[in-house]
Parts: C-alpha cells; sequence; structure tokens
C-alpha cells in the first residue's frame, strides 16, 4: 500500500537535486487518430488526482494539477438521483495523470504511470462527450506523471515538469523533470516550450487573469516561477515559505492565488501552510493557517467567492496508522479567516472536487477511505453533505473533468491499494438541485483582507545556466 509516511519521504529523494532537462526534442506529431469505440466494460478500483483550478472549479494536489475553463455551458443533463454510467474505457491504465477540460468541450489527458514503479507515459487522448468516445492526442517528447497542465488563454494546454521513473523492483530511478511542453488541440501537435528554470515534480500550475501562469512549489526551495506564453519565457515569483509538494493553488475572486498545505521535503510532514500570490507585485504573503495540517487534499473556490478544503491526510496522525481526514473547512479570502464547515461522512485523500453548475461540490474517489467507492455532494449553502451514488469501484489518484452539459467525467487512477492502474471511465449525472441559470462562478469584487499591504517576497536569481534534469533512486 502507498503509505503517506512513504509518500513523504519518496517526495524527499524526488527532489532531493535539481539540475536541467535534456535538449528540447522537435516537435511531436500526434499519433494516429485512432479512436476507442464506447464500451460499457468496467474494471477494478481506482486513484485520485487533478481537476480545474479557475474560479468556481477545483485546486487539487501538485500530483496532476490542472487548470481548465468549461465550455459554453450547454442545457444541464440532470437524473432522478445521482448516477454514474459507464464511459468507454482510455487506450492504457493511467495512475497521477492530468485531465484539461478544453474550450471545445472535449477532455484532455496527459501522460501518468501504468502503475506503482512501472512504464511512466508519454502518449495523451481526448474525450469528446458528444461522441462518447476516446482518440488518440500525439505523445510528448518526455513520458511524465506527477506533472502539471494549464489552459493557455487561445485554447492551447501548457504542461510542465514532473517525474520519469524507469527501472523495476528496488532499482527504481527517479528524474525529475524541468522542460515544458505545448499541445495544440486544433492541430494535435506537441510543441517543446522553454524549460523551467527549476526542475519540479507534485507542483501546480495555475492560470492568472493576464493569461500568464503561475508554477509552484514541487522543488528542493519552494520556489515559484511564472511563464508568459506570448514570450515563451519563464521568470522568477519568489519563494513560498516551505518547500512543499503535494499542495493546491486556487485562484481567488482578487486575481490572486491561494496555496495549501501540502508534505514538506524537509519536515517529511504536512503542513497547515496557507500563503497567497499578488501577481501585481509579484510577491508573496502570509494567509492564516489551515487549524489542520494536509496534504493531498483538495481545495474548490464557491460562487460566493470562499474556498472550500476537503480531506487529505495528515502524517503526523500516524498515515495509515489512523483514517486520513473527514474534516472540512472553508477560507475567506476577503476577511482572512477560516471556518469549520461540515464533515465528509467518511476521510479521504487521494480524491477529486468537481463545482457543479448549481454550486455544489461533487467529492468522489478516496484512499482508504471507510466507503471509497460512495461519493458526496456538498451544499454550501445549508452546509449539508448527501450521497452521490457510487462509483464502479474504489479508485485513487484518478482526475475528474466537469463536462459542457453539467455531467463529470470520471477517469483513471489507481485501485483502492495503489497497485493497480486504471483505464475506466465513468460520467457522473447530477441529481435534482437549486434551479441554476447562467455562469455559476461570476467574477466577485476584488476583495482583500485586512491589514498592511503584503510584504514583496526576496526574488530568487535566476540560474546561471539551463536546469539538469536529475536521476535518484525510487523509494
Amino acid at each position: 500500500m502507498r503509505q503517506l509516511p512513504v509518500l513523504a519521504l519518496v517526495l524527499a529523494v524526488m527532489l532531493a537535486a535539481c539540475g536541467t532537462p535534456a535538449a528540447p526534442a522537435p516537435p511531436t506529431s500526434p499519433a494516429g487518430a485512432g479512436s476507442i469505440a464506447p464500451s460499457t466494460r468496467m474494471g477494478t478500483p481506482g486513484a485520485s488526482a487533478a481537476t480545474s483550478t479557475i474560479p468556481g472549479a477545483t485546486a487539487t494536489p501538485g500530483a496532476g494539477a490542472t487548470v481548465a475553463t468549461r465550455a459554453p455551458v450547454t442545457a444541464t443533463v440532470r437524473a432522478a438521483a445521482p448516477t454514474w454510467t459507464p464511459a468507454p474505457a482510455l487506450s492504457v491504465p493511467r495512475d497521477g495523470c492530468t485531465a484539461t477540460a478544453l474550450s471545445d468541450g472535449t477532455v484532455l489527458v496527459v501522460g501518468g504511470e501504468q502503475g506503482a514503479g512501472l512504464t511512466t507515459l508519454a502518449t495523451a487522448e481526448r474525450f469528446d462527450p458528444a461522441t462518447n468516445r476516446w482518440s488518440a492526442a500525439g505523445a510528448m517528447s518526455s513520458p511524465r506523471e506527477g506533472h502539471a497542465a494549464a489552459l493557455l488563454p487561445d485554447g492551447r494546454v501548457l504542461v510542465t515538469g514532473g517525474r520519469v521513473v524507469a527501472g523495476g523492483g528496488g532499482s527504481n530511478r527517479v528524474t525529475i523533470l524541468g522542460s515544458a511542453e505545448r499541445y495544440d488541440p486544433a492541430a494535435g501537435v506537441w510543441t517543446p516550450l522553454a524549460p523551467m528554470l527549476v526542475p519540479r515534480a507534485f507542483h501546480t500550475a495555475t492560470a492568472l487573469r493576464d493569461g500568464r501562469i503561475l508554477v509552484a512549489g514541487g522543488d528542493e526551495r519552494g520556489s515559484a516561477e511564472v511563464y508568459d506564453p506570448a514570450a515563451d519565457r519563464w521568470s522568477p515569483a519568489g519563494a513560498l515559505r516551505a518547500d512543499v509538494g503535494l499542495h493546491t493553488a486556487t485562484p481567488l475572486p482578487d486575481g490572486g492565488v491561494l496555496v495549501l498545505g501540502g508534505l514538506s521535503r524537509r519536515g517529511e510532514a504536512a503542513l497547515p501552510f496557507a500563503e497567497r500570490y499578488d501577481p501585481a507585485g509579484n510577491s508573496w504573503m502570509p494567509a492564516a493557517p489551515m487549524r489542520v495540517a494536509r496534504a493531498t487534499h483538495t481545495a474548490t473556490l464557491l460562487p460566493d467567492g470562499t474556498v472550500l478544503v476537503i480531506g487529505g491526510a495528515n502524517d503526523r496522525n500516524g498515515g495509515d496508522d489512523e483514517p486520513p481526514l473527514a474534516t472540512v473547512a472553508r477560507y475567506d479570502p476577503a476577511t482572512d479567516r477560516w471556518t469549520e464547515a461540515a464533515p465528509l461522512a467518511a476521510p479521504r485523500y487521494w480524491h477529486t472536487a468537481t463545482l457543479l453548475p448549481g454550486g455544489q461540490v461533487l467529492v468522489a474517489g478516496a484512499a482508504y477511505a471507510a466507503t471509497p467507492a460512495a461519493a458526496e455532494r456538498y451544499n454550501p449553502a445549508t452546509d449539508r453533505w448527501s450521497p452521490a451514488g457510487t462509483l464502479s469501484a474504489p479508485r485513487r489518484r484518478h482526475v475528474a473533468a466537469p463536462l459542457p452539459d453539467g455531467r463529470v467525467l470520471v477517469a483513471g487512477g489507481g485501485d483502492g491499494d495503489g497497485r493497480t492502474a486504471l483505464a475506466t471511465a465513468e460520467v457522473y449525472v447530477d441529481g435534482p438541485s437549486a434551479p441554476f441559470s447562467g455562469d455559476p462562478t461570476p467574477l466577485l469584487p476584488t476583495r482583500r483582507p485586512a491589514g498592511p499591504p503584503p510584504t514583496p517576497a526576496a526574488p530568487i536569481p535566476p540560474a546561471p545556466s539551463a536546469p539538469r534534469s536529475t536521476a535518484t533512486p525510487a523509494r
């Protein structure tokens, strides 16, 4: 089983050294445009990973953090009760992949691994909800897992960092990547980009209002950097107060970004860490810490501008010796205050949380939950949880993405103990909820916490030379 203390140790080993990615490979043409015919066959249990980090969407752990936007909302599909239905399977099992909802309503799933310590994948595929089919989406120049993906303003997708696991058994070696690539959905082509200043894995990538992308954490210094897609250039963005990975990064209504929790490489412990990034000043300021240390949790921006933080694990509780967290909290960026919310029915980590069209939040999958296949739905207006149906089988480190008609796609991940990667996929159809019309995540007025203005963080000097990918033994 993947125990959290082991995860912390693995994260520490993986991030122990940083260097430069190999020279970018030439642009890669997509693999054949083959598609997978619809199938109703479902397979074994799964794992959890990342969903969107746009206003009204979800920030997820660095392992698969994704930024996405919604396609124009079509007529919302609803059922008499929350329902899960089989979807066609992925072409290969994928654990630790990313999923990005594209502007045309399709979903791009990228990379991952085929099982703990097994083959790392370079391939990608797209799900089209209109045809209920997957199609090949080419291959990156490097295989990746633990990477991050972000949707760019022009509809293309930025993929950064991650790791490559090679070998087998006790001889596994892990290479941390500094490279970046871009996928063009219109052309179906991957293009290498300027490498990051620092190699990273289990970091986050968050879209800023001006079209740039903030990448944070996942390295030995807790550094951050910003990517300018117009110039294909990276620049330093200060440093976090902790060297975290497996944290979350959520865009706020004022245009800033809230980073929460994660595992510390030096302390090998989950943290109650909270910090906010100000794009205008390119600086960080402390935020009120969480009342409970968390890693592999989720953080979702709600329509009222507060952030809902759900579950996760705290290895000071003993990891798998005690249950993961069932606690839930809401952060108000206007007052810089935390409020306890109703707890989950069962503890969860490595789950996903997706904002539904009516403003409720769907939580699916988990590691070591009492009922790992059961899903739950949170209503922010009433501070209550309700059952949201049952997945066909348990999964963790999976991906979840909203579809234009209000349904949610869940795919891949690993089974309940994390030993077997999954290719299965399924779709959630919501049950009755509050009436919905228009955009569920309107732009809220700019608000800042009371108190002195943020103190600019000391800048990180640019790397003297291109970063090197570094190989370290896996644990």
